[in-house]
């Protein structure tokens, strides 16, 4: 074979390579993700006490169902607009199962290394191509609320909601004005990347953030809960989960299980 004939056969044959490989692309299948939210409706609602006689922290906790606060909402959709946005054109399938589906503590659906979703949603999740699942969950962690100088809080908070103390002197930063008591919102959660085949957990992604609110002026009384109206706290929640849920799903994609404790502000 000449030299003109063995270089005219190199190049058919990466011209033959190359054609091969782009029809290799152009009939693969973007990677399913089945992303499920199990936030909830519920905002924690956390009030700071301390006993002096037992010297022990007694923070109450209860929930306070929020129907329309759609935190689950906020959560699929970021999560589907980080997906979608990645290489390779992947898909984002979101679920919403009934609470008869979903036992109601999230927790129960760990076990060691694997997630046990109820079999019903499992075989949707099959059915419809998803290989990996993205599970979205509350996490529990300290009540460690940053200050402008040092931390503040005690005891543990949960999922979405507010810490609220009634006691510690603050300065609003933008407003100089000095009252007693402070309000936290907080967004504790927990990623898991699944392969739904086998439950196996492939990574996971911590998430935490809170801050941690003077009132601007007097109030019309001293209790710091009402330094923002219902409906800003839910919309405060939803910004947090949105801004944590950009910055954590790409992580967790990539398999970085590095804990993210957020970006802690006062103010």
């Amino acid at each position: 074979m000449t030299r003109s004939l063995a270089l005219f056969a190199i190049a058919i044959s990466a011209l033959l390579q190359l054609h091969t490989a782009r029809a290799d692309e152009a009939t693969k299948v973007p990677p399913r993700y089945a992303v499920l939210s199990l936030i909830g409706e519920n905002m924690e609602v956390i009030g700071y006490r301390w006993s002096i006689a037992s010297n022990l922290n007694q923070n109450e906790h209860s929930a306070m169902p929020v129907p329309d606060a759609g935190f689950d909402a906020t959560a699929l959709r970021t999560a589907q607009e980080v997906i979608q946005a990645g290489e390779g054109k992947p898909q984002a399938l979101l679920y919403a199962p009934t609470n008869h589906q979903l036992p109601e503590d999230p927790a129960s659906l760990f076990h060691e290394s694997k997630v046990e979703l109820p079999a019903d949603v499992a075989q949707a999740m099959q059915k419809d191509g998803a290989s990996y699942a993205l599970l979205i969950t509350r996490r529990r962690h300290d009540a460690d609320l940053q200050m402008r100088h040092g931390q503040t809080g005690s005891g543990h908070l949960e999922g979405v909601g507010y810490y609220v103390d009634q006691n510690k002197h603050m300065i609003n930063q933008q407003t100089h004005f000095e009252s007693r008591g402070f309000l936290a919102p907080y967004v504790s959660l927990q990623l898991s990347l699944i392969d739904v085949a086998s439950g196996k957990i492939i990574a996971k992604r911590e998430i935490y953030r809170s801050a941690t609110l003077a009132a601007p002026g007097a109030l019309e009384t001293n209790n710091p809960w009402f330094i923002l109206d219902e409906s800003r706290k839910v919309a405060r929640l939803n910004r947090m989960i949105e801004v944590e849920m950009k910055k954590a799903v790409p992580l967790l994609l990539k398999h970085d299980e590095r804990p993210d404790d957020g970006d802690k502000s006062s103010s």
